[in-house]
Formats: C-alpha cells, sequence, structure tokens
C-alpha cells in the first residue's frame, strides 16, 4: 500500500479520495476534489496507479486521458507517491516514470515535479535513512534525463517525507508540515497544460514498426484462371520499460490480388494448296463412216482423241488453337483440316 489517496486527503485537510490500508490501489476512476487550507484552495487531481495492473486497463486509462485533457486549469504540480520503505528504485517506479513522460510529452513537466515518500513512521525512520533517500531521488532524476534524452538538464526533483494514513486527522506535525511545504512548491510553479496529454502504451515505452511487402498469401487455380493473392504487412517490435523486447504478429495492411487469365483463340489457314497433278484432257472425233450392222441400222465410228492437259489442285481449310498460358507464354496447337476442295485449271494445253 503506498497511500496515494491518502497523500491526497492530507493534503486537502479533508475525506475527499477513499483509502485502504490494503496492499491493491482502490482508486480506478480519475478525479478530482478541493478545499480551503488557510485562505489558500488547493486542488487534486487524483489518478489510478500507474504501476497498477488495474488502474492500466483500457476503460481506466482512455477515462484519465479524457479527464485531464478536458482539465482547463493546468497542473501547477505533479507528485509521485512512492512506497517510503522501498530501498531502492525499483523497476516499477522506473516505467512509471517513462509512463507520465510519455503522457505528457513534454520536458517541462520534470521542473514542477515532486516525490513523496509514504511510509514513514515517525517512530521507525531516522534521520540518517532520509538522507539516504536522495540516492533514490538521484536515480530517478537520471531515469528522467534518460526520458528527457539529455543528462546535463538539472532535475530540481524536491521529495517530502509523509506518514500517509487513511484518517487525515491523524497525521502528525510533521506530516502536515510537509504537506505545507508540498503546496509552496505548487504555488510557485506555473500551470502545466493538460490538453496535449495523450494516451501513451503503459505496457511498451516504444513500438517500432517493421514492414514486408509482396507476401505471398493464396494461390487457385481453375484451369482457365490463375488467382494469386499478395499482402503487404506489418508488425511491431514492441520495447517494453525494462528494456525487454518482443513482436507482435504480422498484420495485412493491404491485399493485392494478381489474376492471369488463360487465353486461347483460333487461328485460321484458308485455301492451303496441299498437293496438285496433271490431268489429260479428251475429246471425241469421227473415226470415218463404217457400215456397223445394229438394229438401227448403219452409224459412225466415233475416236477419243487427246485434246490437252488440264491442272488439278486439291486445297484444305484449317485451323488451330493459339493458347496464351498464365505467363503470357504462347503455345500452338496442331492444325486439323475443316475442309478440303479442289480446282480444275482449264483449259491448260501442253
Amino acid at each position: 500500500m503506498v497511500g496515494k489517496s491518502a497523500v491526497a486527503n492530507g493534503y486537502l485537510q479533508k475525506s475527499a479520495f477513499q483509502s485502504s490500508d490494503e496492499p491493491n490501489s482502490c482508486t480506478l476512476e480519475t478525479s478530482s476534489a478541493e478545499n480551503t487550507v488557510n485562505n489558500i484552495k488547493r486542488i487534486v487531481i487524483d489518478t489510478q496507479g500507474l504501476d497498477d495492473s488495474k488502474g492500466l486497463d483500457d476503460p481506466h486509462l482512455t477515462q484519465m486521458v479524457q479527464f485531464l485533457r478536458n482539465w482547463n486549469n493546468g497542473l501547477h504540480a505533479i507528485g509521485i507517491v512512492i512506497n517510503g520503505q522501498n530501498p531502492r528504485l525499483d523497476m516499477g517506479t522506473r516505467k512509471l516514470i517513462h509512463i507520465l513522460h510519455n503522457f505528457f510529452n513534454n520536458n517541462n513537466i520534470w521542473n514542477s515535479t515532486f516525490i513523496v515518500f509514504t511510509r514513514w513512521y515517525k517512530s521507525v525512520m531516522t534521520d540518517e535513512q532520509k538522507i539516504a533517500k536522495r540516492h533514490y531521488v538521484d536515480e530517478a532524476r537520471k531515469v528522467i534525463q534518460e526520458c528527457i534524452g539529455s543528462d546535463s538538464i538539472n532535475i530540481p526533483l524536491p521529495y517530502f517525507f509523509v506518514d500517509a494514513k487513511p484518517d487525515f486527522n491523524s497525521f502528525d506535525m510533521e506530516t502536515k508540515d510537509e504537506f505545507t511545504a508540498m503546496n509552496v512548491f505548487a504555488v510557485g510553479k506555473e500551470p502545466i497544460s493538460t490538453q496535449n496529454f495523450r494516451k501513451a502504451d503503459p505496457v511498451h515505452e516504444e513500438k517500432i514498426p517493421e514492414h514486408q511487402t509482396r507476401v505471398f498469401i493464396k494461390f487457385s487455380d481453375d484451369g482457365m484462371k490463375r488467382i494469386r493473392i499478395y499482402a503487404d504487412q506489418v508488425r511491431y517490435e514492441l520495447i517494453a520499460y525494462d528494456k525487454s523486447e518482443s513482436y507482435t504478429d504480422w498484420e495485412n495492411t493491404t491485399i493485392r490480388e494478381i489474376v492471369d487469365q488463360k487465353i486461347i483463340k483460333e487461328e485460321f489457314q484458308m485455301r492451303v494448296e496441299v498437293s496438285s497433278r496433271v490431268e489429260p484432257m479428251f475429246r471425241y472425233e469421227s473415226c470415218g463412216r463404217r457400215e456397223i450392222l445394229g438394229i438401227l441400222g448403219p452409224r459412225e465410228d466415233i475416236c477419243q482423241v487427246f485434246d490437252h492437259n488440264a491442272k488439278i489442285i486439291y486445297y484444305e481449310d484449317r485451323k488451330r488453337e493459339v493458347i496464351t498460358d498464365f505467363d503470357r507464354n504462347v503455345h500452338y496447337g496442331e492444325w486439323v483440316v475443316i475442309n478440303n476442295y479442289q480446282e480444275r485449271i482449264d483449259p491448260f494445253r501442253g
């Protein structure tokens, strides 16, 4: 139990937010409350814990982002509430700093940020332990400088120690003095706009896209039509806040369908001469009058006499298939005779 809501109640000096001693966060919705203390209005926005699995669920995160975008007054200060019994800056706090930086996308927020160490029991914790927390804060500054991308920028990052309890009336005087010091720090800062507050990924610090093009997906062929489907794809390299890496599955971004049609046409050859021959032609003429007895009496004898040569030419009409395949290669079928005929060239005299 960090005591984030209890710190907010103590700062406001009234029970404005639900708090408990349970280890799990009870704040699942961002809300605000205000109170006037010593004639100065104090306003607190209590958000769900950014290192809490429930608080990072998408509906809760969406509600927090929308709430802060609609907050027109700006933020004078940002408090990071830490369990004071943590001996060192753990991965959860490092992640929280990175998430906060990504949400605001504004380096100036770190000039208005402070740390609150809770569970700082007066009867147990010593001044030496307070001094030791400087190392914790120094490590937090380094993480912030990593976010900014420069180790030469000075980060003030003041820190306070409170014994946060569900009942704000039971806070000791030292804790109340720390709340007063927090207020002095906040009042002295210019408000930071939350209009550009964005929904950053609470799990992955970076999502780096990787692309591949023309990836074969599917093939079909019915003999006359071939369909090939390709896709451009994207996946993301996911870099978590602890710098571990993973990858998403490939997803299709653009689908391309290539249709190849087989084309069959008929090609014709008409009147193709395949052969020829010469054929002698004869005429008939009288061979002289001879008396040939017959029923009808005598008749004239007729003789066959060569007259000339005639040329007989034989022709065919043909057809064949011309097939253009899927890859635009052309193939030819066998010629098939669809008609044959002959022509006599006559007279042809030799």
